[in-house]
């Protein structure tokens, strides 16, 4: 179940988790008799700590930390599309906690008093509070002021899971990372892995080589999982027809280019300049 603080400290609202079987795992979401299918980045989402590519430490920390689950708070840190959100949010799955999403432009200090009074109590549905604060680096200074004591070991809200994810560590206080476990979700060395993942992707779902540059999307990627995979639906769509690429135009030719307009502007100041003369001298054109 997840649960979101409204602005009001005491109002919530809950919204009930949809949970497809494995049975399901790639199928499209229905609506009455209606099936709609997903994007690749849809069907191949990891459901599993141990399903996430190229992020060996994180998905190992992690592991183990399942084994013995406690109160503790996460920075998830790396660019954009590393999975951080996806991997929260498999994290809380896993506890299982009762996730409270906070988006951190939303994230103030009414907010933070809002989520240190929830956390005193016992979970409704699931066995640990889990909190997540989406760019982290984005919430305003006096929250991160307010989590500095709500995350300190003498005021820890009991049976409570904080992940906070961000890009950069630059607007956050060191004070605040010293009291984080920061896992950081880096791209280096995930284009070979990378590009093994899109092949068989592209295999399930064709059922044949497609002489799609699987390396060649991966790098493009920069470690971008999400990225990649829109990339992979593209040239699956485009079923094998190259795409156009701009030609690039040689120097001489550019030399040439410019010679000639510089001529048909001097032939055009030339002309101009005879009409004028005969003109003044009273003879036509």
């Amino acid at each position: 179940m997840l649960i979101f603080l409204d602005k009001q400290p005491r109002l919530l609202y809950t919204l009930g988790v949809m949970r497809e079987s494995n049975n399901h795992r790639g199928r499209g979401m229905k609506q009455g008799n209606m099936e709609f299918p997903k994007t690749l980045a849809e069907k191949y989402q990891p459901q599993a700590v141990g399903d996430f590519i190229g992020i060996e430490r994180p998905r190992a920390v992690l592991t183990s930390f399942l084994k013995a689950p406690h109160s503790a708070a996460f920075l998830f840190l790396g660019p954009s599309g590393t999975g951080k959100t996806t991997m929260a949010l498999v994290l809380a799955r896993a506890l299982p906690g009762e996730v409270q999403r906070i988006p951190s432009r939303e994230c103030d200090l009414e907010r933070v008093q809002s989520i240190a009074q929830r956390c005193q109590y016992f979970p409704w549905s699931a066995r640990f509070h889990f909190v997540l604060i989406d760019e982290a680096d984005q919430m305003t200074h006096a929250a991160q002021l307010a989590f500095l004591s709500l995350l300190d070991a003498t005021a820890f809200p009991p049976m409570t899971v904080f992940v906070f994810t961000a890009n950069a560590t630059d607007l956050l206080e060191s004070r605040f990372l010293s009291r984080c476990l920061t896992l950081n979700f880096g791209t280096v060395g995930i284009e070979q892995d990378l590009a093994r993942f899109l092949a068989g992707i592209s295999q399930k779902e064709t059922g044949r080589k497609n002489g799609i540059n699987f390396a060649a999307i991966a790098k493009a990627a920069e470690g971008n999982v999400r990225d990649a995979l829109m990339k992979l639906e593209l040239e699956i769509l485009a079923g094998g027809v190259p795409e156009e690429k701009p030609k690039r135009i040689s120097a001489p030719a550019v030399r040439q280019a410019i010679q000639t307009i510089y001529q048909e502007r001097a032939a055009k100041a030339v002309a101009t300049r005879n009409r004028r003369i005969l003109e003044a001298a009273g003879v036509a054109a």
